[in-house]
């Protein structure tokens, strides 16, 4: 038992690596699955607008419906 293991050991160290890197290819399996993930989740209509422009369209939108309401109001 003791020598097959040692005879294993043995063979282990005088065989050579394989030529690809794993640690890369690993790392372009995740990076393909990333971007896969990106594209779809791509919004389709109005999404795309940067969520500035959203906050500041809600704002507006509030002030108008509360400036209306004060204008029916006056009636």
């Amino acid at each position: 038992m003791k020598k097959d293991l040692h005879e294993i050991e043995d063979l282990l160290r005088e065989s050579r690596l394989p030529d690809t890197d794993f640690s890369q290819s690993r790392y372009a399996i995740w990076h393909r699955i990333i971007n896969a993930q990106r594209e779809r989740r791509k919004p389709r209509a109005f999404y795309f607008l940067p969520s500035w422009v959203w906050i500041l369209a809600s704002i507006l939108l509030t002030g108008v419906c509360i400036l209306v309401m004060y204008y029916l109001a006056s009636f």
